[in-house]
């Protein structure tokens, strides 16, 4: 993973969910996806608006 990701861990009962992110592709979100597999296997990707900075 790159140093420049953001990631985001919050509790949400029963779970952690950790976001990483954000990324301009899908494409982007799944390669990522692969490599946090190891770690993260139920893990998956989840669209999100994100509004660029002005």
């Amino acid at each position: 993973r790159s140093s420049d990701t953001a990631v985001s861990i919050k509790w949400q009962a029963p779970f952690y969910r950790v976001r990483i992110g954000p990324f301009a592709t899908e494409q982007q979100a799944e390669t990522v996806l692969e490599e946090a597999r190891p770690t993260f296997p139920d893990a998956f990707v989840t669209p999100e608006r994100v509004d660029a900075p002005s």
